[in-house]
């Protein structure tokens, strides 16, 4: 039986550190999971992509790569921060290895997995595990000061965020959120 590797993250937006996971544990035989945390978040500077969209960029790169063997899966988030890790294993079943970014999640996946679970947890720190640049916080800034950014995203993900206008998202949120701020 496959071994099986649950990336989980809120991919926004997907990035080569993101797919450089991915194919790492594809080359070594992992069946992958791809956990879209945040889906019942609304539209943010933090959050600008739906789930459908999310969903979308990741399909196109996993083609772009040529990985076939994986499932995608929605991750809400849920009030209760100690019921998160049964939350999402409720929702993509089995698996042996977590991957995450967030420290707060790497923390309950490793209680969680300690204490009812065989698993390994793995935790990427943004700034010094990812290729250096990459990272989704600075992708989102370079698109909202700029009108594209192709650094630190596969090809079809620059044309995917190009498309629907991603730049001008990001600003109109930017300034909703200023016109907000001054209104309080």
């Amino acid at each position: 039986m496959k071994k099986v590797v649950l990336i989980i993250g809120r991919f926004q937006p997907f990035h080569l550190g993101h797919i450089g996971f991915i194919k790492k544990y594809y080359s070594l035989g992992y069946f992958i999971k791809i956990g879209i945390g945040s889906v019942n978040k609304p539209c943010t500077l933090v959050n600008p992509l739906t789930s459908k969209e999310r969903t979308k960029i990741i399909k196109n790169v996993l083609k772009e790569n040529k990985i076939k063997d994986y499932s995608l899966y929605n991750i809400p988030d849920i009030p209760k921060d100690n019921q998160y890790a049964s939350h999402v294993s409720k929702i993509v079943g089995k698996y042996d290895l977590v991957i995450t970014g967030n420290k707060k999640v790497k923390d309950i996946f490793s209680r969680f997995c300690s204490s009812s679970r065989i698993c390994k947890v793995i935790y990427f720190n943004e700034r010094l595990d990812r290729i250096k640049g990459i990272e989704a916080k600075v992708i989102r800034k370079k698109w909202l000061i700029t009108k594209g950014a192709n650094k630190g995203v596969s090809k079809s993900t620059f044309n995917y965020l190009k498309k629907a206008k991603f730049s001008d998202r990001l600003k109109e949120i930017y300034n909703f959120k200023r016109i907000k701020v001054r209104e309080i």
